[in-house]
């Protein structure tokens, strides 16, 4: 329930100003501009516009879940959960070869489709990977994240 909202921080981490290390200048806005776009596909609950940005086999790794794989599986998968508020840091960027990759941590707030009392919190890590294309755009084309939220059984006083 909480894999949306964190796809959501992974994918959002990435920030202009900290885009830098081997990409060039026109790369990093070109990632910049697509991360934004992000960002507002996700505020306006844009399922349809969020999946245009990844590779057509793009793989998300939620935690606790198993991968999803392709573009119109993502669609299905981010489509069951409502919009989310997050919190994030981009802790490094960097890229070369075509290839860029964003490492941070997050916290998000969302509510799934199902009522609930209060909203669920989740903090966690990430790791986000995003190909440049042949006609010099760049699309996410892996995201994994972890979420400090212990599965029961595992330490956890969760039933």
């Amino acid at each position: 329930m909480f894999a949306l909202g964190l796809l959501v921080v992974v994918f959002v981490a990435l920030r202009a100003d900290e885009w830098r290390g081997q990409l060039s200048e026109e790369d990093a806005a070109a990632i910049g501009a697509q991360v934004s776009s992000l960002e507002g596909f996700i505020r306006a609950s844009d399922w349809n516009g969020v999946t245009t940005l990844f590779a057509d086999d793009a793989v998300v790794m939620p935690p606790n879940q198993p991968p999803v794989v392709g573009r119109a599986a993502i669609l299905e998968w981010a489509s069951a959960y409502d919009t989310p508020t997050f919190d994030l840091r981009a802790d490094r960027f960097t890229g070369r070869d075509g290839l860029a990759y964003n490492r941070g941590i997050y916290e998000v707030w969302f509510g799934p489709p199902m009522p609930r009392p209060r909203p669920v919190v989740v903090a966690g890590s990430f790791v986000l990977v995003l190909e440049k294309q042949r006609d010099d755009s760049w699309l996410f084309v892996e995201g994994i994240w972890t979420s400090e939220e212990l599965v029961p059984g595992e330490g956890s006083a969760a039933e």
